[in-house]
């Protein structure tokens, strides 16, 4: 069971998001691939919910 949203923001607001990994390991290889695959789950979350990605 997961744990309870600590944090929503408001509407329109601007998140970072962040994870860690065990050891500060790189478990994402650089590759053209990884980069499709990345630009694909953000551009399908973009097309599903109102959300806009900046970097």
């Amino acid at each position: 069971m997961g744990r309870r949203l600590r944090f929503i923001p408001p509407e329109g607001a601007l998140v970072e998001v962040t994870c860690r990994t065990v050891q500060g390991r790189f478990l994402l290889t650089p590759s053209a691939d990884l980069n499709e695959i990345i630009l694909g789950v953000l551009g399908r979350a973009q097309r599903l919910y109102p959300v806009g990605c900046c970097a």
